[in-house]
């Protein structure tokens, strides 16, 4: 009985409790931003990412990219369906067809993302933390400029009246977002080396 109990953790937890984690990474990471600003859980949703990614395979972290990617976004994408529904005057169907579509296609870029780290990034030097955090926040550049510019929930937008704010004059958002997601690599990095 153990053997079968241990088996089904093992296979189980291995194939879907890592989505199922990533999904709710992204959640976490979406409610670090306003309105809700508990900017804790930005660190905490971009380490259980990282976590998420650690020993997945390069098909795994795609999906796993991709959920994560309609936990962000699922929260922060809903002011589109409130502007073409209220402001454009279209139905509530079509607005929410074209919400969830944009929805579907951005969560992409973090599947692409996921799948960049772990498939070239990941087992290089410096790869789990550096590597990370270079190719995340390189996501969210590409999504400044993909379909002409999707700038929403950024990660370094949470951090903007805390004391990582001296980063923006360096280098933007995205430097806040580096210094948020580096340093959430580092303590999943730590905490796995206790273990």
């Amino acid at each position: 009985m153990q053997a079968c109990c241990q088996w089904y953790h093992n296979h189980y937890y291995k194939l879907y409790g890592g989505h199922l984690l990533a999904a709710l990474a992204g959640l976490l990471t979406c409610l670090s931003l306003a309105p809700f600003s508990i900017v804790l859980l930005g660190f905490v949703g971009v380490g259980l990412l990282a976590y998420c990614l650690l020993e997945s395979t390069p098909r795994q972290a795609v999906l796993r990219g991709y959920l994560y990617g309609m936990g962000l976004f699922a929260m922060g994408v809903p002011g589109i369906y409130g502007s073409m529904y209220d402001y454009m005057a279209l139905s509530w169907l079509l607005s929410a067809s074209v919400t969830l579509g944009l929805l579907l296609i951005v969560s992409l870029i973090t599947a692409g993302v996921a799948y960049t780290y772990v498939y070239w990034i990941r087992d290089t030097a410096g790869g789990k933390t550096l590597g990370f955090a270079a190719v995340f926040v390189l996501g969210e550049w590409v999504r400044s400029w993909f379909l002409t510019g999707l700038p929403w929930v950024y990660v370094g937008y949470a951090h903007i009246q805390t004391p990582l704010a001296g980063w923006a004059p360096v280098a933007g958002v995205w430097a806040i977002s580096f210094v948020v997601v580096y340093s959430s690599a580092v303590v999943v990095m730590v905490l796995k080396q206790r273990r």
